[in-house]
């Protein structure tokens, strides 16, 4: 992959038992990596990680410093597994404070579908639903339109709630603030084998900087054999890597197709 000096970098990391075990298959990681492709962020890392804090703060610690963003996703919710706010308090040096504005705003609509006592008598009782409304102090909280789990920010560490449908919402609203530097994609299919146009495909790489070229191979007996992205910032630098692939191969015999043939 080459990427821009100018674009802005990211890593995700993923949080929970239950994805490393096979209870759970991710869809955030994934839905992430779409998004910032389309909004133009380079994606460097997906990590996932068990709900253990030391592993969580030391994750937190290596990636923090060598991109822009840093997005976690699963962990904050009431039980003794969530630990992902006091791991990246403790991350950053940080404290856990209750923030009784957003945990009123949180018994109201939780309890719209079932009875809740007042905050004062949570409070009181100490209640683990608290959890989910105690944050690192200082943190920044980020509201989605139309949703009143909040999007916890902790210098370049955005905190996300691992359930999908709330995950995405948040993501695409927090992606409105994130200066946008578009992307351009072609996608190639052929029905020669790797073996046949590698040789030639590194040279047109080589001569074409400003684009990234991967070569994908489908097993046999599809309607192709390899798919090829050729991706960049500059759309005429794509369009011209591009068509020097498409005469490649068909200088080597083969067929080559923008559209994804049909199995």
């Amino acid at each position: 992959m080459t990427a821009s000096n100018h674009a802005k970098t990211a890593a995700i990391i993923l949080i929970g038992d239950e994805i490393l075990t096979g209870k759970t298959q991710d869809k955030n990681g994934y839905y992430a990596s779409l998004r910032l492709f389309e909004h133009g962020v380079e994606l460097h890392e997906v990590i996932v990680i068990p709900d253990v804090k030391e592993k969580i703060v030391d994750t937190v610690l290596r990636v923090k410093d060598e991109v822009d963003y840093v997005f976690t996703s699963g962990g904050i919710g009431s039980t003794h597994d969530d630990i992902t706010y006091l791991s990246i308090a403790e991350a950053f040096k940080r404290g856990l404070k209750l923030n009784e504005s957003y945990a009123s705003e949180m018994i109201h609509e939780i309890g719209k579908k079932r009875g809740l006592p007042t905050l004062a008598e949570l409070i009181k009782e100490r209640s683990p639903l608290l959890k989910m409304a105690t944050f690192p102090q200082p943190s920044e909280l980020i509201i989605t339109p139309n949703m009143w789990v909040p999007l916890i920010r902790v210098e370049n560490v955005y905190i996300f709630p691992g359930i999908p449908s709330l995950f995405r919402p948040m993501f695409d609203n927090l992606l409105l603030s994130i200066p946008s530097q578009k992307k351009t994609r072609r996608l190639l299919y052929t029905d020669r084998v790797e073996g046949q146009f590698a040789q030639h495909l590194e040279i047109i790489q080589k001569n074409n900087n400003d684009v990234a070229i991967g070569s994908y191979p489908r097993a046999p007996g599809g309607a192709y054999r390899v798919k090829i992205s050729i991706e960049g910032y500059q759309a005429e630098a794509v369009v011209l890597a591009s068509n020097q692939v498409a005469n490649m191969l068909t200088d080597l015999g083969g067929w080559v197709t923008a559209e994804e043939p049909s199995s």
